[in-house]
């Protein structure tokens, strides 16, 4: 017994040294960050919605600079001034390069003074092209956020068409199939699923199947 004791300490002091080592490479300071993601610049994108319209625009435009070149931050459903002096709190921290995808004549002049006040530089992206609508067509726009979620016809239809592809799922309302847009056929594990959700987004009634062999013998 009284061997047994003496070895018990030898056995645990290189776990101990072994621990400290472990503890001293933790504590070591993190690696520097690349060149470009240090000299990334920054862009603020502001919207009066959920965002998508200047994100979705943003990605498209950034494809054609290199990847690491900006880092985005989005800000959506400034709707209020005081929604655009809580916005400019945080850019004053950081700033950078300023967009929006705003309608509202009053929200896009506070937006463009606070970033004069900031001396940044500021870009409406949908301003311009409305104006141009505008102009050419004779017609005056109508500088709604809300009109872009309308309950109206063309929503019901893609509501309908949604559930109608999920009622058919993997072979499923055969009785039905004839009522379809798109009958969908493929083997298991093809992404037919997220094929038929995105069809039936854009108001297609979509009947995805599996397809199944036949013994030839």
């Amino acid at each position: 017994m009284a061997g047994r004791k003496r070895k018990t300490p030898d056995r645990k002091q290189p776990r101990r040294r072994s621990t400290a080592a472990a503890r001293t490479r933790t504590a070591a300071a993190p690696p520097a960050p690349t060149p470009l993601a240090a000299n990334a610049r920054r862009i603020y994108a502001l919207s009066d919605s959920t965002g998508n319209l200047a994100r979705h625009m943003l990605t498209a435009f950034l494809t054609q600079f290199p990847r690491d070149a900006f880092t985005t931050r989005f800000m959506s459903f400034i709707q209020t001034t005081a929604n655009v002096d809580a916005a400019f709190k945080e850019i004053a921290r950081g700033p950078g390069l300023v967009v929006h995808a705003v309608m509202s004549a009053q929200l896009k002049d506070a937006i463009h003074a606070r970033c004069r006040e900031l001396k940044l530089p500021v870009c409406d992206l949908t301003g311009p092209f409305v104006e141009f609508l505008s102009r050419e067509s004779g017609i005056n726009p109508d500088a709604s956020h809300r009109r872009l979620h309308d309950v109206d016809e063309n929503y019901r239809r893609r509501i309908s068409a949604l559930e109608f592809t999920l009622e058919h799922d993997d072979g499923l309302g055969l009785d039905t199939i004839d009522e379809a847009d798109i009958v969908l056929v493929g083997v298991s594990r093809t992404s037919k699923t997220p094929t038929s959700i995105y069809l039936a987004q854009q108001g297609r009634r979509v009947a995805p199947t599996r397809s199944s062999r036949r013994s030839s013998s």
